[in-house]
């Protein structure tokens, strides 16, 4: 008896401490061993010894393949996967095993140590369709694998939805808190193929890019941050004829700087918005207050934008080289005081804490008479719907899912996956209410963005629920506040979230048909805003280019993604 109420002492203080992480106590299944550990000095040295027995897996349900269905370690001997992914470009680590603290963690606790397979960033969009085509498969794709290929390649994954209630009880807990979360994990075939991944609805991820403007090239041009359009032109001009940036050259400057190769960069989706056409999630298409799909690119609008856009360009106020500019081009051009004023996440993205400190939020405004928007929607919903998805190549299947779950059992441990160890990017205020942000001084060697991708994987972690997502707390670190700061600028601009089409799986015979038709119509459009923004055009070759769209199926295109937003498939 006295063993028996030990143990009981033992596994309510066990409860007691992780009551302010963010899941329900009842909902944790795999504790990080480290968190255990500290509840030894709680315990009698008789209730330790039987803690001891549990930890070893020996009283623990293990599988025909040496798995153990509950509890760590998950593998009753050590084992290694293969995982595949894209490395960022900003990640300036060498090993993932190392650099990664919940990945260290991760193994020494589950008994599971991978081998990374790689891909140089902006190879995977190549490189993964061949693996999938060829059968070369690693035990785990990790954040590359998109809906289409799961539907095309299904035969190559291995469904989770019946092991979700025993192997992966926190995964299926997390994504029961995203409402209608059936509708975007579950396949035609009635499978699930993933648990979600990133944070259930964060702040800051409402919107993509936020202009921002160089305060100290307006003090030397003697201006104010304009206020609306024709004040905006006149900075611009201001910036490109005078010596703004102070170096003694008056001819290198960029007023306003952009880059289609940069993703919240881009010319169409931050200035589209201007000409009261909605934009975030397609460059293609809008959903308008009624809830019907607007093809966004044979509108009157869009005709003023091009033309609009070929003037800013072909007098130099808006950079000549954004359509062939990348993430590296755009930031050496910041970086070296070029740019007087872009599209950004924060200053942060590129530069040290000092230099970014000259950047401020512009207004948004839009043009002439028009509604303006800004590029996002408010609120949304941001848990990605393919994250980690295992393979039919994988010979512990259930082991390499149980491994994504342990890192979702615990929201630190989550949000260590995505931002590296507690104390550096983010930490749990000393009462234990909750977690908040942290940005440390940036330098040039080791700015924000390359500190979030070295220590963690930023958007692919398991989803840590709204509830626990941490904050970004201006009194504890003003820097890691500037980005809300940001979006609170401009939030009133974003489109509501019943104007988002929510990610789902297609039908194959829907996706079939959507094929026949989609690139065409992209294509279409993509070269004519390319010819007009840098060359212009006239009403004949508008025309044309109307009749080219239709013709190529732009309607068909639209009915596909109004069955999506309906649900209708």
């Amino acid at each position: 008896m006295k063993k028996v109420l030990a143990l009981l002492l033992a596994m309510l203080m066990v409860i007691g401490l992780f009551a302010g992480c963010g899941k329900k106590e009842e909902e944790k299944t795999s504790e990080p061993a480290e968190s255990v550990a500290t509840e030894e000095e709680a315990t009698d040295e008789e209730a330790t010894e039987e803690e001891e027995e549990v930890a070893t897996g020996d009283e623990r349900e293990l599988d025909e393949d040496g798995v153990y269905v509950t509890g760590i370690p998950v593998v009753a001997e050590p084992w290694t996967m293969t995982v595949c992914m894209e490395k960022a470009s900003q990640d300036v680590g060498t090993d993932y095993n190392t650099d990664k603290w919940a990945i260290a963690t991760a193994s020494a606790d589950t008994g599971i140590t991978i081998e990374w397979d790689i891909l140089v960033s902006g190879t995977a969009g190549e490189k993964v369709p061949i693996m999938l085509a060829g059968g070369d498969l690693p035990d785990v794709f990790f954040q590359q694998i998109g809906s289409g290929q799961i539907l095309q390649y299904s035969d190559s994954f291995y469904p989770i939805d019946g092991i979700l209630e025993t192997y992966a009880q926190n995964l299926y807990a997390d994504m029961q808190e995203v409402e209608g979360w059936e509708k975007m994990a579950y396949t035609p075939d009635g499978h699930i193929y993933s648990g979600f991944g990133f944070y259930q609805n964060l702040y800051e991820n409402s919107m993509d890019g936020v202009q921002i403007i160089n305060n100290r090239w307006l003090e030397n041009v003697g201006k104010a941050a304009p206020t609306n359009w024709d004040e905006y032109v006149d900075v611009l001009k201001a910036f490109k004829d005078n010596d703004a940036n102070g170096n003694g050259d008056a001819a290198d400057e960029i007023p306003y700087g952009w880059a289609n190769g940069m993703w919240c960069a881009h010319l169409y989706q931050n200035e589209i918005g201007r000409f009261g056409i909605p934009h975030y999630q397609s460059n293609y298409y809008h959903v308008d207050e009624n809830g019907k799909i607007q093809g966004s690119r044979t509108t009157e609008n869009y005709k003023d934008y091009l033309k609009v856009m070929n003037e800013m360009v072909s007098t130099g106020l808006y950079d000549t080289e954004g359509f062939t500019d990348g993430w590296d081009e755009l930031g050496g051009k910041v970086k070296n005081d070029k740019v007087g004023t872009y599209a950004a996440w924060t200053a942060l993205e590129y530069l040290g804490t000092e230099q970014a400190a000259n950047f401020v939020t512009l207004d948004r405004f839009g043009y002439g008479d028009y509604t303006c928007y800004q590029d996002g929607i408010k609120n949304r919903t941001t848990a990605n719907q393919l994250v980690w998805v295992v393979t039919s190549a994988c010979e512990k299947p259930n082991a390499a899912v149980r491994y994504w779950d342990y890192l979702a059992s615990d929201d630190k441990l989550s949000v260590a996956t995505a931002l590296g160890e507690q104390g550096k990017l983010w930490d749990e205020y000393e009462d234990g209410s909750g977690l908040y942000f942290l940005v440390p001084d940036a330098t040039d060697d080791m700015n924000f963005e390359n500190m979030k991708y070295t220590w963690g994987f930023v958007n692919g972690c398991p989803m840590v629920p709204t509830a626990s997502i941490p904050k970004n707390d201006a009194e504890i670190s003003p820097a890691a506040a500037l980005r809300d700061q940001m979006v609170d600028h401009v939030d009133e601009f974003a489109a509501p979230e019943s104007q988002r089409v929510m990610p789902c799986y297609v039908p194959a015979e829907e996706q079939e048909m959507y094929s026949i038709y989609a690139a065409d119509v992209e294509n279409a459009i993509d070269a004519f805003h390319g010819e007009s923004v840098v060359n212009g055009f006239d009403d004949a070759a508008w025309d044309a280019y109307v009749a080219n769209v239709e013709a190529y199926g732009y309607a068909d295109y639209l009915t596909y993604y109004q069955k999506q937003y309906d649900g209708s498939f």
